[in-house]
C-alpha cells in the first residue's frame, strides 16, 4: 500500500530542493548577463563579436533550465492534487508513477542541457576575456554546484519512484495529450516521446537525449 504522506513528503521536498537549486545557479547567470552588457559596442574583433553572439544564445538555457523546472513542478502538484487518479481512455487507472518516472528522466535532460550550455559560454567567454585585456578565466562557480544539488535531487527521486512502486502504473499513453499541454518545450516533447517508445530508459540511454535538443527552445503550448 503506498504511504501518501510519505509520498506527499518528499514530493514537497524535491519540489524544493528544485527551487534551491536554481538560486544557486542564478548569481552566475546574472554576472555573465552584466558581462554582456559591459562589452555591448566595445568589440570590434571578429572572433570576439562571434563569441559574444554564442555566448548571447546560449544563455536562454537558464531561462529554459528554470522553466523546464517550473513544468516539473507543476506535474508535482498535479500528482498530489490526485488529479491523475482518474479513469483513462483504457480505463486503467492513472497513478503518480510514470509521471515521476518521466519527470526524474526530463530532470536529468534539463540538467545535462544546462551543464552543456556553461560549457559553450566557458570556452567563449575565454575569447571575449582574453589576456590582452587582463583579465582572468572565468569560472561558473555556482553552476559548477548544480551536479551536486542535482545528485540530491536524483536521489529523492528514486527514492520517491520506490514509494509509489505499489501503486497502478500510469496509463501515459492515454493521457499524452494532458501531459504535453504541460511540457510545452519542443524538447520536452522529444524526451516524453522516447519515455512513450520506452518507458524503462537506462542512464546510459538518458544523458543522449540532450544533444538532439541543443538549438533554440521552442515552446509549442
Amino acid at each position: 500500500m503506498v504511504n501518501e504522506k510519505e509520498v506527499e513528503r518528499l514530493v514537497t521536498e524535491t519540489s524544493n530542493l528544485i527551487d534551491a537549486m536554481l538560486e544557486v545557479v542564478l548569481p552566475d547567470f546574472m554576472r555573465v548577463t552584466n558581462l554582456l552588457k559591459s562589452l555591448n559596442g566595445t568589440l570590434t574583433d571578429e572572433a570576439e563579436l562571434k563569441a559574444y553572439g554564442y555566448v548571447m544564445q546560449e544563455l536562454q538555457y537558464y531561462d529554459t533550465l528554470t522553466q523546464k523546472m517550473e513544468h516539473i513542478k507543476t506535474i508535482h502538484t498535479l500528482v498530489l492534487e490526485s488529479l491523475w487518479s482518474g479513469q483513462s481512455a483504457s480505463g486503467a487507472k492513472v497513478s503518480g508513477l510514470s509521471l515521476i518516472r518521466l519527470n526524474h528522466i526530463q530532470f536529468q535532460v534539463a540538467c545535462f542541457e544546462y551543464l552543456s550550455s556553461v560549457n559553450e559560454i566557458e570556452s567563449n567567454l575565454r575569447v571575449l576575456l582574453n589576456e590582452s585585456k587582463g583579465s582572468v578565466h572565468y569560472s561558473f562557480e555556482y553552476s559548477n554546484l548544480l551536479l551536486s544539488a542535482s545528485r540530491f535531487i536524483n536521489t529523492n527521486f528514486t527514492v520517491l519512484e520506490k514509494a509509489l512502486q505499489e501503486a497502478k502504473d500510469a496509463d501515459l499513453q492515454n493521457n499524452v495529450e494532458r501531459v504535453s499541454a504541460i511540457y510545452s518545450m519542443e524538447s520536452e516533447r522529444s524526451v516524453l516521446q522516447a519515455y512513450i517508445n520506452k518507458p524503462l530508459l537506462h542512464d546510459g540511454e538518458i544523458e543522449p537525449l540532450h544533444k538532439s535538443n541543443r538549438q533554440p527552445e521552442i515552446d509549442l503550448f
